[in-house]
């Protein structure tokens, strides 16, 4: 039986990795075409999941891979095509600040890629996703304070962050 969990576990831990490496983001493409042998070489921003649902009623759901866009040379994925529409519509108003960063660790001088199970939607309206819900509770104690910080260093990095295929 014990070899089941650390089985199990293992699949588990290799499922979070993944996630994380594939949150990270890079400059925006113009294509959307999957049958693309060199956008099929795109990572999938947030995990898969559909950035618009975490502005909706209960919890974000997972995009589909049928269903996608490529914004900042990433894939997004969403549940519907009229979720899909929205974000098309204004991409900057579901993505997540920082290029999917963790904005605690952009605030501290360093750089982590964001979880996309632990967010927070700031009181400006951006969708704000953490490393880990540490990172998230320091945040919250002064998000104001830790907004400033994390904007200043976003503005000397964005241009670096944003190029195709960046990763940490």
């Amino acid at each position: 039986m014990s070899k089941v969990v650390l089985i199990s576990a293992a699949v588990i831990v290799t499922s979070i990795s993944s996630v994380d490496v594939k949150a990270s983001f890079g400059e925006r493409t113009g294509h959307n075409d999957p049958s693309n042998s060199a956008q099929q070489k795109l990572d999938v921003a947030m995990g898969g999941y559909d950035p618009v649902s975490y502005f909706q009623e209960g919890l974000p759901k997972a995009g589909k891979p049928e269903i996608h866009y490529v914004y900042l040379g990433r894939y997004y994925y969403f549940s519907s095509e009229e979720n899909k529409a929205k974000f098309v519509e204004s991409p900057v108003g579901y993505s997540p600040l920082y290029a999917g960063h963790c904005a605690h660790s952009f605030s501290q001088d360093i750089e982590r890629v964001g979880n996309p199970g632990i967010f927070n939607i700031d009181t400006s309206g951006n969708l704000v996703l953490f490393a880990n819900e540490d990172a998230k509770s320091k945040w919250l104690q002064s998000p104001n304070v830790a907004k400033q910080k994390a904007d200043k260093r976003w503005e000397a990095r964005k241009s670096d962050i944003t190029k195709y295929k960046t990763k940490f």
